[in-house]
């Protein structure tokens, strides 16, 4: 069995690009082979193909920009009335991400990747690149407000998209509850 741990380490390790491009590499071979999402596939980080890189590193951004907002949204927005100041997870984070060590980024890593796994359904090694690469961002700067950063960071089509996400839920689940069909968007 991998030590999550480790594995964490060694990712923390990577540059921003070269973590983004591991992302891509990984939902591609996912799709292939679903061994692949098992934690024990990151202990040797893929081989990032040259030739291929710039649609590699577009296609991870594409996964860690969607994946990022829904996270966010999940963890920063209020849930059940609760302000997300006062969410437990967030604080958490927030503390050790102010610490700025490794043995920090690593405990926060590992704290965040089985929330994108369990909520987000996420496969965990690709949960595991997600979190590593939301940790090294938000880790920045001399804020510890881990949402109001992660907010800033936010992609304006990601936005959108977690946005469209949560009012399809929201409309399905109402759809489904009265027995109606959810009005189609004329815009869409």
């Amino acid at each position: 069995m991998a030590d999550t741990e480790a594995i964490v380490q060694n990712l923390l390790e990577l540059d921003e690009d070269e973590l983004v491009a591991q992302i891509g590499i990984k939902a591609q071979t996912i799709e292939q082979d679903a061994s692949a999402a098992d934690l024990e596939s990151l202990a040797e980080p893929m081989a990032v193909p040259r030739a291929g890189w710039d649609d590699i590193f577009q296609f991870g951004q594409g996964v860690f920009s969607d994946t990022s907002a829904k996270a966010y949204k999940l963890l920063c927005t209020p849930l059940g009335g609760e302000n997300a100041d006062t969410n437990e997870l967030v604080q958490e984070l927030e503390k050790l991400l102010g610490a700025k060590t490794a043995e920090a980024a690593t405990k926060a890593t590992t704290l965040l990747a089985p929330v994108l796994v369990g909520s987000l359904g996420l496969p965990q090694s690709l949960a595991v690149l997600i979190s590593t690469l939301l940790v090294k961002r938000l880790a920045k700067g001399a804020s510890n407000l881990i949402c109001e950063k992660w907010q800033a960071s936010l992609t304006p089509t990601a936005e959108a998209s977690a946005s469209l996400t949560e009012s399809t839920v929201a409309e399905s689940t109402v759809a489904e509850s009265t027995g109606t069909e959810p009005t189609p968007d004329p815009a869409a």
